[in-house]
């Protein structure tokens, strides 16, 4: 009788103690530890627009189901390609091609391209629909005219303004390759300044109804307001001068799309980031309105982007949830390192909202759910719940995860700002 009692006793004082372990736990999402634990991933991030939202759902989704830390550092595109390739930046979430081709092709021996986003994208050079018409200017080629360069000379230097992009950008290269292909460098110059000054420049121009010459690309925020063909005209290019191998399209410019670009040691070193990043495909659509978020509506602060990509997360879970269980990361999965936060969530409960302040708000939902624990409400019955299953999952005792850090954009000292978005920002970990 003595060893039927004990048989049956000890098993189930087994699962209570490690049951009680948690259930005294401050914080029920310390229940396991994931394989990111205590480790940083550096993301690049090449002060565009469009980098951010497939930055921040990649970040997102590292950080919150396999626990790592992520930092952003920004850099210029040959600098980031330099450091992914020598180890020091483990991830380009945004890489853009064909237009960076030629640094690919450079450090193919260190890094790759491991999931796509989005493709189909149009480049090229553009006008007001109204200049094109009133003036004849449909064709690149149009621009060869004198009288064409003097009514986009808005600085007064003698040359047609170009509003191109920035130094260091590869469209840099390339417009200045396709003016000087086309003799164009004789009456226009490229104004190279930042981002967010030419896009004040173009929607000055467009707004008050002046001339205006600008390369132009999507994912752009600039096509929601001023649509084309209605209000802005992408010139064609029939000559098609391209300085490699690419087919270029009617408009002289080969279609783009964007990849996450890690280094070929990724795998390796981070199995379980690797496996999920390269399930992450970000759509263009989805891009597009996160940048006219940030450049018309404003929304350029830590709290808004990462709001964008929980609040994509979040309209898309299904979509989200496969890349999660192709990952081996599913709701009902559990691997052999406890990769996935299935148990965590059990734990957990349902997800803050997607407009959760961050650090505050897993404080005050942590809070709750430890009273709610200590007065035997509802979320404690959830929590023994989850425990079972967790370990009926793993078999294994549990240890603390890290605790949640966040990140912070800090502008160098002195700088000021200029037109619109993050000009000079800096990513820095708080």
């Amino acid at each position: 009788m003595s060893r039927t009692l004990t048989r049956r006793v000890l098993p189930l004082l087994l699962v209570l103690a490690l049951a009680g372990g948690v259930w005294m736990s401050p914080e029920p999402a310390a229940a396991q530890r994931l394989p990111g634990t205590g480790k940083t991933l550096t993301f690049a991030f090449t002060n565009w627009t469009g980098d951010w939202l497939p930055t921040m759902v990649t970040k997102v989704l590292v950080e919150d189901h396999l626990g790592y830390r992520v930092d952003i550092v920004d850099l210029a595109v040959p600098v980031a390609y330099a450091m992914l390739a020598a180890g020091e930046v483990d991830v380009f979430a945004n890489a853009f091609f064909p237009n960076q081709n030629s640094l690919l092709q450079g450090y193919r021996r260190d890094v790759e391209v491991i999931s796509w986003h989005y493709d189909g994208t149009v480049r090229g050079w553009v006008v007001p629909t109204w200049f094109s018409e009133q003036y004849g200017v449909r064709t690149v080629q149009d621009l060869n005219n004198p009288e064409i360069a003097r009514l986009l000379d808005a600085d007064g230097d003698g040359y047609g303004d170009l509003l191109g992009c920035e130094v260091g950008w590869t469209c840099h290269d390339q417009v200045a390759y396709k003016m000087e292909a086309y003799g164009l460098d004789r009456l226009y110059r490229q104004i190279d300044a930042s981002e967010q000054m030419i896009n004040f420049a173009i929607r000055n121009a467009l707004d008050t109804g002046q001339p205006v010459l600008f390369y132009g690309w999507t994912p752009d925020w600039l096509y929601a307001i001023y649509p084309y063909p209605e209000v802005v005209t992408f010139l064609l290019d029939p000559v098609g001068a391209w300085p490699d191998d690419e087919p270029p399209n009617e408009y002289g410019y080969p279609p783009g799309r964007t990849g996450i670009l890690v280094h070929r040691d990724m795998q390796r070193r981070h199995p379980e980031a690797y496996a999920l990043m390269s399930q992450i495909s970000v759509p263009l659509n989805a891009v597009n309105e996160s940048v006219y978020r940030q450049i018309v509506l404003g929304e350029t602060s830590e709290a808004d982007l990462e709001r964008h990509a929980r609040e994509w997360i979040e309209a898309n879970r299904e979509t989200v949830e496969g890349w999660l269980a192709a990952a081996g990361c599913g709701k009902a999965s559990v691997d052999r390192e406890g990769i996935c936060r299935a148990a965590v969530r059990l734990l957990r409960g349902p997800a803050e909202p997607a407009g959760c302040p961050g650090k505050s708000c897993k404080t005050e939902k942590v809070e709750s759910q430890a009273a709610a624990t200590r007065q035997g409400r509802p979320g404690g019955v959830r929590l023994l719940r989850g425990v079972f299953g967790f370990f009926a999952a793993v078999a294994r005792p549990s240890v603390s995860t890290a605790a949640h850090v966040g990140w912070s954009v800090r502008r160098p000292a002195g700088h000021q700002a200029a037109g619109y978005g993050v000009v000079g920002w800096r990513l820095r970990r708080r």
